[in-house]
Parts: structure tokens; sequence; C-alpha cells
């Protein structure tokens, strides 16, 4: 990442971060795009040239984590079981929320709160195509069949069940149990 990427990378996680802050201790609904700007020391102008709006910021790298799993998944997936990789790619990110606070926050908060649960259904969408691609690609397809859409939808939504259950703890509960089990009941292979 040359300076630039990385100069952008640090303010887009600053404002994030700055916004769970905030969240935490305002509430999402008090929370002014203003405060969110005021407490990364920026610009309202500068928070839009990242984000387009408060709800934005609350979704902040989910797209980069993904990319990075589903490169992950392919490459793993063409030596290795399906399931287990997935798997094991599903239990990486819970340990990466577990160790950043900042981030797990904004998830607890996306899970719980009405208003944000409509994108958190989008972007599980969005999860679960990916991944089934991923999962495709590794075969050399360009699109996913069925064995691999069911397989993601199945891991995806047994994390969110997890992750659901978490932010229900208020994240006191141990996230990364708690989606090994999840994944533990979903289907191994077919016909489990």
């Amino acid at each position: 990442m040359g300076l630039r990427e990385r100069n952008r990378s640090r303010t887009e996680s600053d404002l994030a971060n700055a916004a769970a802050r905030l969240f935490a201790t305002q509430g999402y609904e008090a929370t002014t795009v203003a405060d969110i700007a005021d407490a990364a020391d920026v610009s309202v102008r500068t928070f839009f040239r990242y984000f387009r709006s408060k709800e934005d910021v609350v979704f902040a790298g989910h797209d980069r984590y993904l990319a990075a799993m589903c490169e992950t998944v392919t490459e793993a997936a063409r030596a290795g079981d399906e399931h287990a990789v997935l798997a094991a790619a599903i239990r990486r990110f819970a340990r990466y929320l577990q160790g950043h606070p900042e981030v797990g926050a904004r998830l607890r908060l996306a899970t719980t709160d009405e208003r944000l649960f409509e994108r958190v259904l989008a972007i599980r969408f969005t999860w679960e195509q990916a991944l089934a691609e991923a999962l495709a690609k590794a075969k050399g397809r360009h699109d996913a069949r069925l064995d691999e859409r069911i397989l993601a939808n199945a891991l995806v939504g047994a994390l969110q069940v997890a992750l659901e259950t978490w932010a229900a703890s208020e994240g006191r509960a141990d996230l990364d149990r708690l989606v090994r089990r999840a994944l533990d009941r979903t289907p191994a292979r077919r016909g489990a």
C-alpha cells in the first residue's frame, strides 16, 4: 500500500472508530455526522468523501474483509474440504471481531438496531453470493451452483445467528465459541 492509500485507510478507520465510540456513549440516533467528524478531527466534508451517510460508517470495511475472505476461500478450497475451508474463514472473521472491539461494537449495533437490520440482511446476501462464487472459482467456474450457494447460505446464516446471540449478550459471550458451535450444526457434506 502506498502512502496515499495508507492515509486514506487511516482516516476511514479513524472515522469508523470515532463513530463506534460515539454510538456507544450517545446512541446511534443522537450521534450526528458532525459529531463523528469532530471526534475524528476532520471536517464534515471529509467525512462525506469516505461515507455517504451515518449508516454507511456502521458497516465500514465489510467489503474489504469479504474480498480478502473470498480470495482465501478460493485458494484453500482448491485443495481442501469446502465446508472446512469456509468455516475456517468465518472463524477467522469472528476472531478478528474479538480482537477489534470497535468493529465489534459497530457490528453489535447493526444487529440490534431495527433501522439498520435491513442493511444487515442485504450485506448477508452479498456475503452469501460472494463466498459461493469463491467456492465455484476454486473449481474453475464463474457461476456458483446449488451446492456452493447452499453451503455459503448455511454457514453465513450460522454466523449471523452467532453474531445476534453475541450482540444480545452485549459482547460478553465468547464469540469464537458461539461461531464454532453454530458452524458445527451446519451440514458438513451433501446428504449430511
